[in-house]
């Protein structure tokens, strides 16, 4: 820090150059979020000096996100969820297992999660101390429910499945684990970052993709990252309960009087993405979102048809918005396609896999280059 402080039109200006430096989003293809709606960007540019933790000060904006999460849950199927907007997916999954271990009172708790489970999992598993088993997944990479049942023991406090993993948008078989989970007296989270704002509306378009949220006996918290499919600004995930009694022990009480108990792990928490949540989904209603999840599927068949034409095979059909074609290189694809200015990701797992994002600010005319580029440089 200088001594003397600068113009604020200096400071802006320096900050701009340095924004600039930054991948611009219409070369981003492999990321699960997007460029957010200006709308969102207003809306929770108006909620940065609130503070979710102090209900007696902002009752206005702590009311508000009650009524956000009623509007989620009614997305998810339960008009009874409970819950809060948090960081992301992250915090939504930590949430969730903790509140798992509260209810299950295992000594030595367990885990059981799929192999393609998001590695969230696995760091909040090692903050937790719980024992992480990992269930296989079939060819499809969607987990396998009768390898979660084998592996259940006396020790084991949750399953987690994962509707749209961020690596290949598989869809692990909920209904499927959770009765499983229902016959074994098990705890079943859903995370659904990535397919929370997919799946509710494709399923209305007539996808007639798999089930996943509370509509299912058994699903006790859901994962849902409205900064996500959802256009939102970062930072804007949720996690969902069943309804209040299934996260009733997840309290914190505050010191003071009159000072609501904290349900999240963050004890001052803005409210910017609240004003964000609430007016995206006020803004586009069930009609946008439906046209956009539409266009992006358009999208992601528009680039399968092109990559078949050119000679490219799958390394799955893809269920949701992300695509994974098979390469000769995958690390030096990806190192020549970002020197063309172009951002994909390489599976670690699966060997010399690319995978594609389709999301909102990726356009037809971009993966029309981006197909011509991956001809020309896959080498």
């Amino acid at each position: 820090m200088k001594e003397q402080g600068e113009s604020r039109k200096a400071v802006l200006e320096e900050i701009a150059r340095i924004r600039k430096g930054d991948a611009a989003w219409e070369h981003v293809l492999n990321s699960i979020c997007s460029k957010p709606l200006d709308i969102g960007c207003e809306a929770y540019s108006m909620g940065l000096e609130t503070n979710l933790g102090d209900a007696r000060i902002f009752p206005a904006s702590y009311a508000l996100e009650k009524e956000v999460i009623g509007s989620l849950g009614l997305l998810l199927h339960s008009a009874a969820a409970a819950g809060n907007i948090v960081s992301g997916g992250t915090e939504a999954n930590l949430l969730a297992l903790q509140n798992a271990m509260l209810i299950g009172g295992v000594r030595e708790p367990e885990i059981i999660l799929p192999k393609t489970a998001h590695f969230s999992l696995t760091k909040i598993a090692g903050l937790l101390k719980l024992k992480v088993r990992t269930a296989g997944v079939d060819e499809r990479q969607r987990a396998a429910a009768a390898d979660i049942d084998r592996l259940i023991n006396e020790n084991t406090a949750a399953i987690v499945a994962t509707a749209g993993s961020s690596e290949f948008g598989s869809i692990d078989p909920v209904k499927e684990i959770a009765e499983i989970a229902v016959k074994r007296q098990i705890y079943l989270h859903v995370d659904a970052a990535t397919g929370g704002f997919i799946l509710p509306f494709a399923n209305r378009l007539g996808y007639g993709l798999p089930e996943f949220d509370f509509q299912i006996e058994g699903v006790r918290s859901v994962t849902i990252d409205p900064h996500k499919y959802g256009l939102t600004p970062i930072a804007s995930g949720a996690v969902l309960f069943r309804d209040a009694k299934t996260c009733e022990n997840l309290q914190n009480p505050s010191f003071f009087m009159g000072t609501p108990a904290h349900k999240t792990f963050l004890g001052t928490r803005s409210g910017a993405g609240v004003y964000a949540v609430y007016a995206v989904m006020k803004h586009l209603g069930e009609k946008g979102f439906m046209a956009i999840t539409q266009e992006n599927f358009e999208k992601t068949r528009y680039l399968t048809s092109r990559l078949k034409q050119i000679g490219f095979s799958l390394f799955m059909e893809p269920e949701l918005n992300i695509v994974s074609i098979r390469v000769r290189d995958s690390a030096g694809l990806v190192k020549r396609m970002e020197e063309a200015g172009y951002i994909i990701s390489a599976s670690k797992r699966a060997k010399n896999v690319i995978r594609i994002v389709i999301q909102n600010h990726v356009t037809r005319e971009t993966l029309d280059k981006f197909a011509g580029l991956l001809k020309e440089l896959d080498k």
